[in-house]
């Protein structure tokens, strides 16, 4: 096979900035929460904060996760709409830093790039204005099956379904993997997405080979609250899937064994170690398949996936700062 992983997702680039309380309320903003915005609030915002520092960071579930696959060493390739404007040049070149594919992302010249505003106040909590833009039209039109169907692998995050249009290009894509033999993987994304698309979540579980959650995912998906529970009821359902839950490890089940596996994190990092919680699970999920994808033994597959996430958490942002072949 050509890649060892296609991944198809959302677009945006995060614009994070130090700001007090009154931006929030002159755009009325609830404090960590999620606000969504047009693309005349978002100017405005931009406006507002001009004489701010300002740090533009590309991210998006599937980007991060095939990004971490490359940097690991493997072969990916991303799908998704970005808008013809400077930060969809942002989004595409930080994929090419990591030698991701990035031929079949499609440029929207009728919409900019997806942009989530995170202002950060004083006590240093997160609010989220979210512009959808470009990444909220993706659709089956910006699917290349032939790339897909030269993959090993197909990832799909649950953020992506808030194009209206996305669960038809998963569904085209589904399709296109499965006719090159491989295999298709879920990440839930949040626990919101469950809530709130239900039946497309339904469908995506039952067409995945792997699912990737958080505990509150897990929790959210089976409406049990201690793990044993948790894992019975996947079971029960026939589903594989990885548990992650940060530092207390992540649980690994194989729906068709029914069976669990727990892996223990080999070494906790103390907290003035920690940088940036954003983007360990996908992290996680890149090196896990990575790993998986190659042959690797699962204790194995999740212990990279276990470093790569520890390496994330110690810069900035979500995507890796430097080559992580040195980890494998």
């Amino acid at each position: 096979m050509k890649y060892d992983l296609v991944s198809i997702g959302n677009a945006p680039v995060d614009a994070i900035v130090k700001v007090d309380t009154s931006f929030l309320e002159k755009f009325g903003m609830e404090e960590g929460a999620l606000t969504v915005i047009n693309a005349k609030t978002r100017d405005e915002m931009l406006l507002a904060l001009k004489d701010q520092k300002i740090d533009f960071i590309s991210g998006g579930g599937s980007a991060n996760v095939v990004s971490v696959l490359c940097s690991a060493g493997g072969k990916g390739a991303f799908q998704g709409r970005v808008g013809d404007d400077d930060n969809g040049e942002l989004f595409i070149q930080s994929l090419k830093d990591q030698f991701v594919e990035t031929s079949s992302v499609y440029k929207d010249p009728d919409h900019g790039t997806a942009l989530i505003v995170i202002p950060i106040t004083s006590d240093g909590e997160r609010s989220f204005a979210a512009y959808y833009g470009a990444a909220g039209r993706l659709g089956p039109d910006n699917v290349d099956p032939l790339q897909i169907k030269q993959s090993k692998g197909l990832y799909v995050e649950g953020f992506g379904l808030i194009s209206p249009y996305a669960f038809d290009a998963y569904k085209k894509a589904i399709e296109s993997v499965r006719a090159g033999g491989g295999k298709v993987f879920f990440g839930v994304s949040d626990r919101t997405v469950i809530e709130g698309y239900k039946d497309e979540v339904a469908y995506l579980m039952n067409a995945a080979d792997m699912l990737f959650m958080n505990r509150v995912e897990a929790e959210t998906l089976t409406g049990e609250k201690d793990m044993d529970d948790i894992l019975k009821a996947m079971l029960a359902r026939g589903l594989s899937a990885v548990i992650t839950r940060g530092e207390d490890g992540v649980y690994v089940l194989n729906g068709d064994e029914g069976s669990a596996t727990f892996y223990n994190v080999e070494k906790r990092l103390e907290g003035n170690q920690v940088v940036n919680m954003n983007g360990a699970g996908d992290a996680f999920t890149g090196g896990f398949l990575y790993g998986m994808l190659n042959g690797f033994p699962m204790q194995k597959a999740a212990r990279l996936g276990a470093r790569c996430a520890r390496q994330i958490i110690q810069t900035p942002g979500p995507r890796p700062m430097k080559r992580m072949v040195d980890l494998v």
